[in-house]
């Protein structure tokens, strides 16, 4: 299949620019590369910033890859890992430190990471704002600014649909925040309602805007009388990816299935025997860039909830299914999904089948699923962030 998909990536692309050399940046994001949401929200929010200043400069730089760039991919690798083989561990970790204070010896000895790293950037390129779209660097900031060091004014953009400790620090100027019920918990945090603001997660705009999938799927050899389902487990290949997949593959009734990899070699190279060998053969992708043109020729999204991808599959009106989200946030974003009316959820191969088949055979439900992913999305997210940050200065 002739594609302009890039179907595979064995890196992350480089988020940051050049910077040995000196020169004021107007903005200035800090994000990270566990999972490529934090990146995706950054690149987003840089596009709408441009959009809005276009001679406005914006660098987007990976905090953990500069404090120690070793140190950095072994910590992505024990996180992807630790979520992948032993995700009950990871969601006792989150919800055992969703409540300790600033002041407590995990944070202050967390908030110490990167310091002269950071002060060293931050002296080379006297950002005007900071932008955080991880929390660390949040809380380095927090901590900086509080032992009088000058700090600029900082954002942090919590890049999920519920609130921890992790985000909150009492140095923060601004959050931009998802939902309504994320700023109601901060308020009852300490944090002053006017340091907060409701403007979504900033997703590519482009996801809303009206594609003919028709088109798409003929220029690309897609079958148009078959459904159209995609799985997209993260940029690592999590949530029961490859059990999801091999299920599918199976399934009785014909499907047509795009599956997303990400950077996970692996799981690419494992299910390559599937892709044309079962009764419902897979069109496999690695990292690809063109996530809005899968979204839109894909009739019902499967998924694990990550903040970013959920975001952007509301923003597209894509019916979804969770399956067996990662314990933690993933599991709090489900809760919110299931209460918005945006998407249902399931945990095993059996609950998966019956649902797949109930939403095949009636068509309605899938398409309220559709329309009220889009009713509760908000396309305009990175745009209002951009506008939020510029009129707060």
């Amino acid at each position: 299949m002739g594609s302009i998909f890039r179907t595979y990536s064995p890196a992350a692309p480089a988020p940051c620019k050049d910077l040995s050399s000196p020169g004021k940046t107007d903005y200035l994001i800090l994000t990270a590369s566990y999972g490529n949401g934090h990146l995706r929200a950054s690149q987003a929010l840089r596009a709408a910033l441009l959009s809005v200043e276009p001679k406005a400069k914006v660098e987007i730089v990976d905090f953990f890859s500069l404090v120690h760039p070793t140190f950095n991919a072994a910590i992505r690798y024990v996180y992807v890992q630790s979520v992948k083989k032993i995700p009950y561990l990871y969601g006792h970790f989150y919800r055992a430190t969703g409540n300790i204070p600033p002041s407590s010896p995990l944070q202050r000895q967390m908030n110490q990471i990167g310091w002269r790293d950071l002060q060293e950037i931050l002296h080379l390129k006297k950002p005007k704002v900071i932008i955080c779209t991880y929390p660390t660097p949040a809380g380095v900031l927090s901590s900086m600014k509080a032992q009088g060091y000058p700090i600029p004014k900082t954002v942090t953009i919590i890049t999920d649909y519920v609130v921890h400790s992790q985000w909150v620090h009492p140095h923060t100027d601004l959050y931009l925040v998802a939902i309504q019920e994320m700023a109601e918990n901060l308020r009852h945090r300490g944090i002053p309602a006017d340091r907060i603001r409701v403007t979504g997660i900033p997703v590519d705009p482009t996801l809303a805007k009206h594609k003919d999938a028709e088109i798409i799927r003929r220029h690309y050899g897609f079958l148009p009388d078959r459904p159209t389902i995609l799985l997209m487990g993260g940029a690592y290949g999590m949530g029961a990816i490859s059990r999801v997949a091999r299920t599918l593959s199976e399934f009785p009734r014909p499907l047509q299935l795009l599956v997303v990899c990400g950077y996970d070699r692996r799981l690419y190279q494992s299910l390559q025997p599937l892709a044309g060998n079962t009764p419902n053969p897979l069109r496999l992708f690695g990292y690809t860039n063109e996530i809005s043109s899968l979204m839109a020729i894909s009739d019902l999204l499967i998924t694990k909830a990550g903040g970013l991808t959920v975001s952007e599959a509301l923003t597209a009106g894509l019916p979804m299914v969770i399956y067996r989200p990662i314990p933690g946030q993933e599991e709090e974003n489900t809760r919110i999904l299931l209460r918005q009316g945006a998407a249902l959820s399931v945990n095993t191969p059996q609950q998966l089948e019956a649902t797949l088949s109930r939403l095949l055979q009636d068509p309605a439900t899938l398409q309220a699923l559709g329309r009220q992913a889009k009713a509760v999305s908000r396309p305009r997210a990175a745009l209002d962030a951009a506008r939020a940050l510029i009129e707060d200065q």
